[in-house]
């Protein structure tokens, strides 16, 4: 049975692709791709069309990721669609929460905040790296992979 990811963040620009090429890396590496579908959208429109933060895409293809998500913005069919849909950050989770909540055709779902899944690191959410140096991004990538893997052993297990 195949399980779908949705990443969420605010422009989908930095996070929420870096989050989903690091996934997509990881389920490639135990030979599941046909068992996941992961995407991501942002809670704003503003950069539709665009494709992540130029330094997140250099510093994320140093370690072998490839992002090359196009940028999207978050549509009610996704909360419908997607299994688990992560948040990076409390204001994304707040944003999701409340769009599950006055939308009746939205199931009851639960969403999930990214740094729930940290195991090696202490962050109440994934800080935003955009328009900031190269050492911000290296460590949203140590959150981002150190999260992706705990989140992808749990679906795996059936915890979360």
């Amino acid at each position: 049975m195949m399980k779908s990811i949705l990443f969420v963040c605010t422009a989908n620009i930095c996070r929420s692709p870096a989050a989903e090429g690091i996934l997509k890396t990881l389920v490639k590496q135990l030979g599941k791709e046909n068992d996941f579908f992961i995407d991501s959208a942002g809670i704003s429109n503003c950069r539709e069309g665009e494709l992540p933060f130029k330094l997140m895409r250099e510093c994320a293809l140093e370690r072998g990721y490839e992002l090359n998500h196009i940028s999207r913005p978050l549509k009610a069919e996704d909360i419908r669609n997607f299994d688990y849909i992560i948040g990076m950050d409390a204001s994304h989770v707040y944003i999701l929460n409340n769009w599950v909540r006055v939308d009746a055709e939205i199931e009851s779902k639960t969403i999930h905040l990214m740094s729930d899944f940290l195991s090696k690191y202490d962050y109440e959410g994934i800080p935003d790296p955009y328009n900031k140096d190269k050492a911000n991004c290296e460590l949203v990538l140590d959150l981002l992979e150190d999260a992706c893997s705990v989140l992808l052993k749990n679906i795996i297990s059936d915890k979360k």
